[in-house]
């Protein structure tokens, strides 16, 4: 009885007159059945795969033999199925292997990122006495561009030296493919040699946009817009992947951009999704976001790829409450959102360090059935970390499947506790090491952060530093982000002059203006005036449009009663067009985010904060606070001082809080855009007191929790 299934019977061929063709046609018959089999089918590969192992046993039971042309079938059915090594076995049986079951091969090989294995190929089948044809060696080089592995540009290059050999350069489709290989690593010059070795009127679109991505890709912005004019002075008209290329090129100008905008509007009319989006991408990245948000507007169905580029691109430019804004017009429209989606909106939530929208993004990430993806949940352990729920982060790595073998997830673990200056963030290292995890510079950094905002950890970051300075402990070179750590640390333990000498004479990279700045603002803290004033100097010699050196310095003078030199500085400050950035604090309540300014009178419950302004200020005062007038840098008269001191925005953000929150010991947390000042750091550790509720603030320096009178800072900041 027949193994086939059913759908293979058919009326027997016609009797052959003789045997040899007899066997052509019995070849041709299963040949012509196992691609019925796998291209006439919607059917799943599982299926096709039981539809041609049927066949297979039938061709068995014939005793029929596996010519190349049957044997060819065999091998596409297989590959089709995506069992390549089946296919490789069947390949090997087969008594004469000719181009198209190698180049067969190889394709599948490279098309299941098996690259290498693909390029080795090529190699066997050379030894196999087979000349490959131009798309046996378009498809090896595509290989080599495609693993973009170091080691496969020279094999790529002796290919090319074949490809000439045997006079197939110049071939259009060969040249391109070589264009994008070289292009893929970095090798513009080389590139350009093999599009010039195309004729002039065999290049086509694709490789005159395969020479223009390879310059663009490369950070050649102007090269490529010279090749795009050049490209239609030949006459050839670009299509909708050269006009992506050129948006997405890193160094493209705002008036450029522009051009091809109006560029693209004459091609189609701006109407294609993928352009449409690149052209929002070009906008934000030249800094105009009002443009970029003009172009999705104007945009009829954006799907979730739209969707998520403006999400991302205004949460980048700074605007993360308008992207968290943007993200609910997302989901009422209807589009769903993906695994990029989801880690762009938890970077937004983190950025306002608003818990409330965490969890709404964190419910999303399980709606979604993303929740095991590395990339978000990095993206959720450093969104709960910056919104200071230490707790919530901790318990996504620890259950996470990925972070014991995963980096990037320590590193995000260990950013969390070295924003809240905790020394967990040494005992998650030392596992870290125990689990075979090498660090890199940005584990070190978060190390040294760790220790530098933390009183009793100077010695293991010096010591942590001396390991990583002599290589014994790290393979991890010193950057300047490192030595930072080491300034701050030893300027907040008040060695200053330990720490000048440090950026002077024992830094093994050149100090960076943000290396001078740690000392800056540690001499302020200090009163050191004379080196916190040498320090900004440097600063300002460095990046002469660093605000914070000149306020830092201003208010240093202001601090000695040097009013007319502090005007000087502002005065500075006014000629050289430079501002200082306007303070702010915000608080979520009822997942709703809140921002505030000094002396805000905006909000509409701004009746009723300063009211319960008023009414915290009276029970400070009944506990024991002072206002401390000092850090007032104004020259006005004590009470005014002590007025200005109680309008900052974070005790506005303090007292909205009170007034609207539903449960009396909820937690209040908010986010500070400047380093928090030493007033309202002593007055809320009071309030934490008084209202009997944790307050929780991120400033630009660290987080500070206040509970029972008491900062876990320890006032280290």
């Amino acid at each position: 009885m027949s193994t086939c299934p059913d759908f293979c019977i058919e009326l027997a061929p016609h009797a052959p007159k003789n045997a040899k063709q007899q066997a052509r046609n019995e070849n041709r018959y299963y040949a012509r059945m196992l691609r019925d089999c796998y291209k006439s089918t919607d059917d799943p590969a599982d299926v096709i795969l039981w539809k041609g192992k049927g066949i297979l046993e039938e061709i068995k039971a014939a005793g029929v033999g596996l010519d190349s042309f049957l044997g060819n079938h065999v091998v596409d059915m297989y590959l089709r199925c995506g069992c390549l090594e089946d296919a490789r076995r069947t390949m090997d049986e087969m008594p004469c292997r000719d181009v198209i079951a190698w180049t067969n091969m190889i394709a599948a090989f490279a098309q299941s990122g098996q690259h290498t294995k693909a390029v080795a190929m090529l190699h066997e089948m050379q030894l196999d006495g087979v000349m490959p044809d131009g798309f046996t060696f378009t498809t090896v080089v595509n290989a080599c561009a495609e693993g973009k592995r170091a080691f496969l540009l020279p094999i790529g290059r002796r290919v090319h030296a074949r490809i000439r050999d045997c006079g197939l350069a110049s071939h259009v489709v060969i040249a391109t493919a070589l264009v994008k290989m070289y292009a893929a690593h970095g090798c513009v010059g080389e590139a350009v040699d093999a599009f010039e070795g195309i004729e002039l009127q065999q290049r086509d679109v694709v490789s005159w946009t395969g020479i223009i991505t390879a310059f663009a890709d490369n950070g050649h912005s102007q090269e490529a817009l010279s090749l795009y004019r050049r490209m239609q002075l030949e006459g050839m008209a670009p299509d909708k992947v050269t006009f992506v290329a050129l948006l997405n090129s890193p160094e493209l100008s705002l008036a450029q951009g522009r051009m091809l905008h109006s560029h693209i509007l004459e091609f189609d009319g701006g109407r294609d999704l993928v352009m449409e989006t690149a052209v929002v991408n070009m906008y934000a990245k030249c800094g105009s976001l009002q443009e970029a948000r003009a172009v999705f507007e104007r945009m009829e169905q954006p799907n979730v790829v739209t969707w998520t580029s403006i999400i991302s691109v205004t949460s980048q430019s700074g605007h993360s409450l308008e992207a968290l804004l943007l993200y609910r017009r997302m989901l009422l429209s209807g589009a769903k959102p993906n695994a990029v989606t989801l880690a762009t909106v938890a970077s937004a939530c983190a950025a306002v360090a608003a818990l409330g929208q965490a969890r709404f993004c964190h419910s999303h990430v399980r709606e979604a059935g993303v929740a095991e993806d590395p990339v978000v949940q990095n993206a959720l352990v450093s969104m709960y970390g910056r919104c200071g729920a230490l707790d919530h982060a901790a318990g996504i790595f620890f259950t996470s499947s990925s972070a014991p073998a995963n980096l990037v997830s320590w590193n995000s673990m260990l950013a969390a506790f070295a924003q809240q200056g905790h020394p967990a963030a040494l005992w998650l290292f030392s596992h870290m090491l125990l689990a075979g995890i090498s660090p890199d510079a940005i584990t070190l950094t978060s190390l040294l952060a760790t220790c530098a905002r933390h009183p009793a950890l100077l010695k293991t970051g010096c010591s942590l530093y001396a390991a990583m300075r002599h290589g014994t402990d790290f393979a991890v070179p010193v950057s300047t982000q490192h030595c930072g750590c080491i300034v701050d640390l030893l300027a907040r333990s008040g060695y200053l002059g330990y720490a000048e000498r440090f950026i002077t004479s024992m830094m093994p990279c050149a100090p960076d203006d943000i290396v001078w700045m740690s000392l800056v603002g540690a001499c302020r803290n200090y009163g050191d005036w004379e080196r916190g004033r040498r320090a900004a100097q440097r600063v300002m010699e460095l990046n002469p449009a660093y605000v914070g050196a000149y306020i830092l310095m201003s208010n240093m003078y202001a601090a000695q009663g040097r009013w007319d030199d502090a005007a000087g500085v502002r005065e500075l400050m006014a000629r050289r067009g430079l501002a200082k950035e306007a303070g702010w604090s915000s608080i979520e309540v009822r997942n709703k985010v809140h921002v505030f300014t000094a002396k805000d009178c905006s909000h509409p419950k701004s009746e009723a904060i300063y009211a319960e302004l008023h009414r915290l200020a009276l029970l400070l005062k009944d506990a024991g606070y002072v206002p401390n007038t000092s850090l007032v840098l104004q020259d006005v008269e004590e009470e005014l001082k002590e007025q200005l001191l109680f309008c900052h925005s974070e005790k506005l953000a303090i007292a909205f809080g009170v007034v609207s929150s539903t449960k009396p010991r909820s937690t209040l947390r908010i986010i500070k855009n400047l380093r928090m000042c030493g007033d309202c750091h002593n007055a809320f550790k009071l309030l934490s007191s008084i209202l009997e509720r944790e307050i929780v603030v991120r400033d630009t320096k660290r987080f500070h929790h206040f509970l029972h009178g008491r900062c876990h800072c320890g006032d280290y900041w």
